[in-house]
């Protein structure tokens, strides 16, 4: 059981609650968004649109309560407060995305959760028969976390083969928004006796198990190769200490 929100932007709602963005209740969701996903919904967007409260025009109700606010600034705040992984703007998918297209995929990168790897931290030399430890540095700049666990693909390859490959935990169910640094993870990397020194490509990848699919990073495509894993770097594996 988790909650959901259809009163974004009801007209009734502007007068007596444009403090929370129209959101009635905020401590219902924050009571469960670290459990499970919550919902938001606008008001029919038509009538949104209709009453003049997505362009705040004069004499409507956005306009007379909302303190210089518009729609997408009452869609975005509502957002936040709700911590929603799920949103709706209910009405003609042509019709909104002819008017609001940037929005659109700005209101999609910030729901739910959207991981940014900062940076990666390796020792000089990566080791033979030793487990060697990776650091990752993981932001979620979305609104809430995930509700799965997802591991971590760590591969290297060396003249465009794979060398060396594993998945571990990744411990992406804290990594929670708003945090003010970066979530540090270390992973140990079990290298093999056989692993040929040398130069080596590094790559990562984020994977959920259950749904059996890949958690892409936004990170530029020319870095994901036809198997999304995204190359980080040139590392090197030393034969002896």
């Amino acid at each position: 059981m988790s909650y959901r929100d259809d009163s974004i932007l009801v007209n009734g709602y502007l007068v007596s609650h444009s403090a929370t963005f129209t959101v009635r209740s905020p401590e219902f969701f924050a009571d469960v968004f670290q459990k499970v996903p919550t919902v938001l919904e606008l008001e029919h967007y038509g009538a949104v649109k209709k009453q003049g409260n997505w362009d705040a025009r004069p004499g409507s109700n956005a306009a007379r309560h909302g303190q210089g606010k518009t729609g997408p600034d009452y869609f975005r705040g509502a957002l936040g407060l709700l911590r929603a992984t799920y949103i709706g703007y209910h009405g003609y998918a042509h019709e909104w995305l002819a008017d609001n297209r940037e929005l659109t995929g700005e209101l999609l990168n910030r729901c739910g959760y959207w991981y940014f790897p900062h940076r990666v931290v390796l020792p000089a030399k990566l080791l033979r028969k030793e487990n060697t430890a990776m650091e990752v540095f993981w932001e979620n700049r979305g609104v809430a976390p995930a509700y799965h666990d997802y591991l971590l693909g760590v591969r290297l390859e060396q003249d465009g083969k794979r060398t060396f490959e594993v998945r571990l935990r990744s411990g992406n169910r804290r990594w929670l928004p708003g945090a003010r640094e970066p979530y540090r993870e270390t992973y140990l990397l079990p290298l093999s006796e056989g692993l040929a020194p040398g130069k080596h490509a590094l790559k990562i990848k984020l994977w959920w198990p259950e749904g059996n699919r890949d958690v892409l990073l936004p990170l530029a495509d020319k870095l994901k190769d036809k198997e999304n894993y995204y190359h980080i770097g040139e590392v090197e594996v030393a034969a002896e200490k």
